[in-house]
């Protein structure tokens, strides 16, 4: 991943840089949790879990964290790669 890609992904208060922020913390985290974290009490969490699903992709497109499926989608567990970890040094 290119430094560009990098400064991209994590422009400041973007959703991708606080999603990945959370994974990097606890380094595995379900699905259910995330949306949890960032729904606040949101009645309208159906919009709040696609930006948060599509925020992983990004991610995971960008090789910062990977995916273990489960058969309940919000049961996915999402870990941090060694190209995350990579990048937290580099945005330090």
């Amino acid at each position: 991943m290119s430094p560009d890609d990098v400064a991209y992904l994590f422009a400041p208060r973007s959703l991708e840089r606080q999603v990945f922020a959370e994974v990097l913390k606890r380094r595995r985290v379900i699905f259910k949790d995330l949306l949890q974290r960032f729904s606040d009490n949101d009645p309208n969490t159906s919009h709040l879990r696609e930006r948060i699903k599509s925020a992983l992709f990004s991610l995971k497109e960008a090789d910062l964290v990977d995916q273990s499926t489960a058969p309940l989608e919000d049961f996915n567990t999402w870990f941090v790669t060694a190209g995350g970890f990579d990048a937290e040094r580099r945005i330090r």
